[in-house]
């Protein structure tokens, strides 16, 4: 999934999950099941609380071996998995089950719309002295980042699932970049309501792209399976509706002007026969999508 579903004016001493959860949480359209970051992106606290509103939390986090896990109960050497562990501390679990109901009912505020995740996160750790709710929160999130790092250790499918879901992020920054050329992508202003207001033209703008992008894409692969050049799923899970090579960056954004009629698409290109008998098909419907126009 490449659509832009959030834009969020944020401060960069922030966490940027925290403000995600905010876009996730509410979203009218999509319904979000997990978030993936990296390294500087995960806290215990995010763990807990993506968790408790029922969202998961897959991070990369660098260095996975030097973090320190906690356990539930004392050490078991038997055990494969506590040789795993290699910097190991006790959890404590009557100061999550002590606080249970209020993080209960956090959650809810959140679930309910009532407190925004950044919101209650920022107020918890600007406390001089740590909150009994966040210290809660936190021995819940050390919990279930153990436990998602044993995961991630285990579980090859998982690492390259959340590599490829980090990729995806990396090719929707760099269409935002190449659309948005003009003053190195800065916006020069003091205003907030400016600021958002770019950030909501740059998010309609890329997804008009990636909508038009991914309509033709798939009329492409019909024809190709009419005219008995099937595509395989190995190929198919190579081609991004994100790249950006046939977007003139130069051109005029004509919203005013009207497509072909009954919703027809343009005429398509022929395709690169050669490239097709070479088995790169994703490289042949990508030369394919690129038109005249605009």
């Amino acid at each position: 999934m490449y659509a832009i579903y959030g834009q969020k004016i944020v401060t960069l001493a922030g966490r940027e999950s925290t403000y995600t959860l905010d876009e996730i949480l509410h979203n009218p359209i999509l319904e979000i099941e997990r978030h993936t970051t990296d390294t500087y992106g995960s806290t215990d606290l995010l763990f807990a609380v993506f968790d408790l509103v029922g969202k998961t939390f897959h991070p990369r986090i660098r260095d996975l071996q030097s973090h320190v896990d906690y356990r539930l109960g004392p050490g078991q050497p038997d055990l494969q998995v506590d040789q795993l562990l290699l910097r190991k501390r006790a959890a404590r679990p009557p100061i999550i089950i002590e606080r249970w109901e209020e993080m209960r009912r956090a959650a809810a505020s959140l679930i309910h719309g009532w407190v925004t995740p950044s919101m209650l996160i920022s107020r918890l750790q600007a406390q001089p002295q740590q909150n009994p709710l966040a210290e809660a929160l936190i021995e819940y999130g050390r919990i279930l980042r153990t436990n998602h790092g044993l995961w991630w250790r285990a579980d090859p499918l998982l690492r390259r699932d959340v590599g490829a879901m980090l990729n995806k992020g990396e090719k929707v920054h760099d269409l935002r970049q190449h659309i948005r050329f003009g003053r190195q992508g800065q916006t020069h202003t003091s205003s907030r309501e400016q600021h958002e207001l770019t950030a909501l033209c740059v998010a309609l703008v890329m997804n008009c792209v990636t909508s038009w992008s991914a309509r033709y894409q798939t009329a492409i692969i019909d024809r190709l399976e009419r005219e008995h050049h099937p595509v395989s799923a190995t190929a198919r899970a190579h081609i991004s509706a994100v790249r950006y090579a046939h977007v003139n960056q130069h051109g005029r954004y004509r919203f005013n002007h009207r497509g072909p009629a009954d919703g027809r698409l343009r005429r398509l290109r022929p395709a690169n026969i050669n490239r097709l008998q070479g088995g790169e098909v994703a490289s042949a419907t990508q030369n394919t999508a690129e038109r005249d126009g605009d």
